[in-house]
This record gives structure tokens, sequence and C-alpha cells, in this order.
């Protein structure tokens, strides 16, 4: 029996001594979003397939600190990466990706799939923009003339009903 298959990894604290680290498969390990991921610059390819992650938000942030140089990231099977496969719909999977693409600028792959230019694209519209600035019309002003203005609730409403789509059914927005 090897000594691999009884090992299993909840935490990636150790690789703190591997700096130079560029490819790192961790594949059905008890991993989750709250795993501390210590910084690998050179870390271009991850694999997480089959763990336990099951938020998108803030982990992929830290992610991104961690190993900002990702080419090829491969997530499938973990419940944040929504797929026809665990019960995720076709609109979820378009939104992770898209969500996922719009944090690392150099990633060439997610998945088993090729990132596009229309998918980086559509990922920059879509995620791209802070959330106070998707509230505010553009042209409108700064941000610190909102802070000095005063702002009823429900104009500020009103801003988020519009911006999440909820006036228009068949045009969701979702805000991973």
């Amino acid at each position: 029996m090897c000594l691999n298959s009884l090992l299993f990894f909840r935490c990636l604290d150790a690789l703190v001594h591997f700096k130079h680290l560029t490819s790192l498969i961790a594949d059905h390990n008890p991993i989750t979003e709250n795993c501390f991921l210590p910084p690998l610059p050179k870390l271009d390819l991850l694999w997480l397939n089959h763990c336990k992650i099951s938020s998108l938000f803030p982990w992929v942030s830290k992610l991104k600190e961690s190993c900002p140089n990702l080419q090829h990231l491969c997530l499938m099977g973990n419940p944040a990466a929504p797929s026809y496969f665990n019960g995720g719909t076709f609109y979820e999977y378009l939104q992770y990706r898209l969500f996922v693409i719009s944090q690392f600028p150099s990633l060439n792959h997610l998945d088993d799939r090729k990132v596009t230019e229309d998918q980086r694209a559509e990922a920059q519209r879509l995620y791209k923009r802070p959330f106070f600035e998707r509230i505010i019309k553009p042209g409108s002003g700064s941000f610190s003339q909102l802070v000095h203005s005063s702002v009823t609730w429900s104009g500020f409403q009103n801003k988020l009903t519009t911006l999440l789509g909820k006036d228009k059914p068949n045009d969701r927005n979702l805000m991973i």
C-alpha cells in the first residue's frame, strides 16, 4: 500500500517552504475555502478537484493573493464549482466561470476548458467594476460626492434593485 494514499491534506500551510513550486495537484483532499494557502508566486498550475471548497467568496480573492500567476486552475467536483454533474445549472456554471476568470488575468485554462478572449471580456464587464461604482451612474460624480450627499433608503434600494435585475426576471446577474 502506498503511503500517499493514507495522507490527506486539510491545509496547505506547509507549502510555505516551497516558494519555487510551479505545479500543485491536491485532488480528493478535504481542503475547504478556509484553508490557508501561503504565497506561491511561481505557481502556475493548481488542481483542487473533488475537494470540499463550498464558497468562492472570499476564497478566490485569497487564492489570487497567494498565487497571482496561475495559468491553469481546476476546481471540478467542488460544491463552489457548479456543473451538470453536481446539480448545478448551465447558468450557475457560466457565472462561476466568469467570476473566476475575472480574478486571474493570466489564466489560460479553467477546469477542462481554455479561457477565450470573449469570456475574459465578459468577465471584465460583469465583475471588475467595484460594487459602489455599479450603483452610481457613470458621470454622476465621485465616491466622495456620494458620501457627502444625502442618500435615501428608497433611492439606494432602487439602484440596488436595478443593479441586481430584480425588475427584469429574465435578465439576472448573480453576485458571487
